[in-house]
């Protein structure tokens, strides 16, 4: 468990160190988002995450009354990517579903979650050496395995991370982070974003555990990476930084 946090730590400081030099070697710089002007864009972006969470908590609950032996050994996002690709694809689309509602009404489209060319192959390069410098740190501290130890199996695993790592990311750092940064500005949208993560995965951690320790920290653990994520797509200005970096470290940490 200390090695384990200690190479997370540490793999914190490395990544936003690269990912603040890379980018401007690159070069990359954060020049915002502008979205019309509307008193309630913010509300309404909150409004459709209670409303993602709550259809995902109601299918948590009726995954757990059917499938007791399953969901009792494993969080949520494990379950999935322990399941097969169908399952995580239904889970993250139901999660996702109101955002995606919200941005039709308010006739956004991709671009508006970060979701572009702009410094695409830059942010697709810096996503991928962080995922490598994780893997090597990991690797280093004992937490995982040797690249060359990898079995054939493991790349099964990928497609569903992959898959959560955009979800979660178009929700949290492509829809919201970038509404919030541009209502309330820096770092107070950077960071409200964060909060916003790890509020969503205690309540739904809190549904598979009930309200113990071991919810609480796996939650709060939560904050350091929502927040090194935010970092990533604000050098950026591209969501395949978070999802990339995002679906490695998700992958790996099931191997």
């Amino acid at each position: 468990m200390f090695d384990a946090l200690l190479v997370h730590t540490i793999s914190l400081f490395l990544i936003g160190a690269l990912v603040l030099y890379g980018s401007r070697w690159l070069p990359m710089q954060y020049k915002g988002w502008d979205f019309p002007e509307n008193s309630d864009l913010v509300l309404r972006g909150l409004l459709a995450l209670g409303l993602g969470t709550a259809a995902l908590s109601a299918l948590i609950l009726a995954w757990e009354y059917f499938s007791p032996d399953v969901i009792s050994h494993a969080h949520l996002f494990g379950s999935f990517l322990r399941l097969d690709v169908p399952a995580t694809f239904f889970g993250y689309l139901v999660f996702a579903l109101p955002i995606v509602g919200v941005m039709h009404l308010d006739k956004a489209g991709p671009a508006d979650a970060a979701l572009v060319q702009h410094h695409l192959w830059q942010a697709t390069l810096l996503g991928m050496i962080a995922g490598a410098l994780v893997w090597i740190i990991g690797f280093a501290g004992g937490v995982f395995v040797s690249p060359v130890a990898l079995p054939f199996s493991s790349l099964g695993l990928l497609p569903g991370a992959v898959i959560s790592a955009l979800g979660e990311e178009f929700v949290f750092r492509g829809f919201l982070q970038t509404r919030l940064m541009y209502r309330f500005g820096n770092p107070a949208g950077w960071v409200a974003q964060a909060l916003l993560t790890v509020s969503v995965h205690l309540v739904l951690r809190m549904l598979l555990f009930g309200f113990s320790p071991f919810a609480l920290v796996a939650a709060l653990g939560m904050f350091p990476l929502a927040l090194l994520l935010g970092f990533l797509l604000i050098r950026t200005e591209n969501l395949a930084t978070c999802v990339i970096y995002h679906a490695l470290v998700k992958w790996l940490s099931f191997l």
